[in-house]
């Protein structure tokens, strides 16, 4: 029983030593740079002895840790290179349990001095990096749309891009790019390095754009009518290629309200009096604008919106116009005192989106609700020549 555990004793001191012996620890693989080496495991070491690398390499003594140093790796070639590191180095022998003695009252550590050595392969990259690829250019998607400009190079980590005539908006080390140009510019220029992991940087590739300013654009496609106060109409033009915007406007004095940058506008009336304006656009970017395209439109002819309340109310014989009550949490209920006259009624959203279209039947006209979004609807009552427009909130 005492020799099975003084074996197992031995046998685990054995394992215990083997599992701490010294190990050097730093990058086997490396760039061209300068890194740090360390010999781990230290308890019984006394020093460094020696450095030896194979090529490639110079060593540097770290300034105050005396188990590292700095090895300043070399590669001016366009090829991986092997170099083996080589650390000689003193240490005590472990101590186990025979006499011999212990370092400055350490039991593990014996007084008996060795010597040994530890082996690192190291490869040092020399990763080339391809030459960009032929710049290609367009435009982004969104409007205000900016100028896009792409390419790709092998084992290439980033982009270096050098812009004449714009500023890059966004990611400026990517494969692709996205530049605002400048006001009045008219062509833009520039150059793109590709540089690998190790900071190797492949020759420039220069590139050009000429941006041309749009040409003319098609007449303004919506209604004449717009509506009474807080109605809305929808208005475009086609797109022109080379936009990267547009600009729309009213004629001073207008009552009607609208702002975008896109080749489409949403137009308010702002008044319930008769009223007309010249709605223009032009189609433009950093070059030039495109002829003006305009259109006159009308409103202010029908009554204002209404609002409606939420109410469980079933005497509706004092309704003398139509009125909207949300009575149950997936409809509405659309109140038509003069349903005999009324031939159609449309709903919208705002996107000016019809939701729904029925003919009404009776006073009480219940609407399921349960498909739309909360937000602004806007009824549209039609008899004959006559409109009527209702602006209401879903909850």
């Amino acid at each position: 029983m005492k020799k099975s555990l003084l074996l197992l004793f031995l046998l685990s001191i054995a394992m215990s030593t083997y599992a701490q012996r010294p190990y050097l620890s730093g990058a086997s693989t490396t760039c061209a740079v300068t890194q740090k080496y360390t010999i781990n495991n230290v308890e019984c070491l006394i020093k460094i002895e020696n450095v030896i690398i194979s090529g490639n390499g110079f060593y540097r003594p770290h300034p105050f840790d005396e188990y590292s140093f700095y090895v300043d790796w070399i590669n001016l070639t366009n090829q991986d290179l092997n170099s083996l590191l080589t650390v000689e180095y003193e240490y005590y022998q472990r101590n186990f349990g025979s006499s011999g003695g212990t370092i400055h009252g350490n039991p593990l550590c014996s007084s008996t001095q060795k010597d040994n050595s530890l082996f690192k392969q190291i490869i040092i990259k020399g990763d080339p990096v391809g030459i960009p690829n032929p710049v290609q250019n367009g435009l982004s998607s969104s409007f205000p749309k900016k100028h896009t400009f792409s390419t790709s190079a092998s084992n290439a980590s980033k982009y270096i891009w050098n812009i004449q005539g714009g500023a890059i908006i966004g990611c400026n080390t990517c494969s692709s790019i996205q530049v605002q140009a400048n006001p009045g510019v008219c062509t833009i220029t520039g150059t793109v390095i590709a540089e690998n992991p190790c900071g190797r940087r492949s020759d420039p590739v220069s590139f050009n754009k000429t941006i041309t300013k749009p040409s003319s654009i098609s007449s303004i496609s919506g209604p004449t009518y717009v509506g009474a106060y807080g109605d809305f109409k929808l208005y475009s033009v086609s797109l022109e290629p080379s936009a990267t915007s547009y600009k729309w406007y009213f004629a001073p004095g207008s009552q009607f309200l609208g702002y975008s940058i896109s080749n489409s506008i949403s137009v308010a009336c702002n008044t319930n009096n008769t009223t007309a304006t010249t709605l223009y656009v032009v189609a433009q970017n950093s070059c030039g604008q495109s002829s003006v395209k305009a259109k006159t439109i009308t409103g202010g002819i029908n009554p204002p919106y209404r609002s409606f309340g939420k109410t469980t109310e079933k005497n509706w014989q004092n309704i003398t116009s139509t009125t909207i009550v949300q009575n149950l949490e997936a409809q509405i209920t659309a109140l038509i005192p003069d349903y005999q006259n009324i031939l159609t009624v449309n709903i919208f959203d705002l996107s000016g989106k019809m939701v729904k279209t029925f003919a009404p039947t009776g006073v009480e006209n219940k609407i399921n609700t349960s498909s739309w979004k909360s937000g602004i609807y806007v009824l549209v009552s039609v008899s004959g020549s006559k409109r009527e427009s209702i602006k209401f909130h879903l909850k």
